[in-house]
């Protein structure tokens, strides 16, 4: 049988040996109950409890324990596994949630140093704005009185 993992985690190995040993398992208790049903039905009919009831039977079949034992053994080491899986998930989840915090914590305290230079660099491009405003329009009043003082000059000139 193929080993894979299926819907519930269970390797397909694990199904198939759990498969057989429900398949022993019920096999077992249907065996056991005719044998109790035979030598009940016979010996206890006379025996009768208090509330209406016979006495528990006392020959349990001794090679349907050591299967109980070994399935219950092989169950409980199952449950050791998955129990030690689920606690190295639970810390590795922990060391996650810890590296998430500080990753984001990181990235707030970037996302406002960031926010705040965008301020600086928009106050600084309205300064530079306004100075070549500024700046142009003097150039302009310059001209205008260059112009001014070039034909004030050149009509000196003529007049000379």
């Amino acid at each position: 049988m193929k080993v894979g993992k299926t819907e519930r985690g269970l390797s397909r190995e694990d199904k198939g040996s759990n498969a057989s040993t429900d398949h022993i398992a019920k096999s077992h208790s249907s065996s056991s109950k005719a044998k109790f049903m035979k030598s009940s039905s016979s010996a206890n009919r006379d025996k009768k409890t208090l509330w209406g009831r016979t006495s528990a039977r006392k020959d349990l079949d001794v090679e349907g324990c050591s299967d109980d034992e070994a399935l219950i053994e092989k169950l409980e080491n199952n449950k050791a596994n998955l129990q030690s899986k689920v606690s190295k998930e639970v810390k590795e989840n922990k060391n996650l949630q810890t590296s998430l915090e500080k990753r984001k914590g990181t990235l707030h305290e970037r996302r406002l140093a960031l926010e705040k230079e965008v301020e600086t660099l928009r106050d600084q491009l309205h300064k530079e704005r306004s100075l070549r405003a500024s700046l142009e329009s003097g150039l302009m009043n310059m001209r205008r009185g260059l112009r001014l003082i070039l034909r004030k000059l050149l009509l000196l000139k003529l007049m000379l």
